[in-house]
């Protein structure tokens, strides 16, 4: 979970926000962006750092409302806005051991850790 690769695809954040069906404008306020910049986003631009993380915020916070499953590109958000405060220098260390307590939280449950915990890559 490094700088230089992406949490959760602008693509799939790109995707949720066509299929959300709200107006562009009240969307835009939903989210704290300029219209013009989700616009622009919408129409294929690739936001800034900043507009990237209120975006993401928007999909965790949108899906989990909605029931969604959580899947890999949900979890990956979810994990990246905890770890958002973290100096980079720590930031994938401490992911690593977080998803290693999860694991063995289920595994000490006596479950099975779910497909997306599996999955994931730090």
């Amino acid at each position: 979970m490094t700088d230089s690769q992406p949490v959760v695809s602008v693509d799939v954040i790109r995707e949720a926000a066509r299929a959300y069906g709200v107006p562009l404008r009240d969307f835009a306020a939903e989210v704290g962006i300029p219209w013009s910049t989700l616009r622009a986003f919408m129409q294929g631009a690739h936001p800034r750092k900043e507009t990237r993380r209120k975006l993401v915020e928007w999909y965790v916070r949108t899906l989990s409302a909605r029931g969604e499953p959580l899947g890999v590109e949900m979890a990956r958000a979810c994990l990246a806005a905890l770890l958002e405060g973290i100096p980079a220098a720590q930031r994938e260390e401490t992911a690593r051991g977080v998803l290693e307590l999860l694991e063995r939280g289920y595994r000490a449950a006596g479950a099975d850790p779910p497909e997306w915990l599996r999955r994931m890559n730090v």
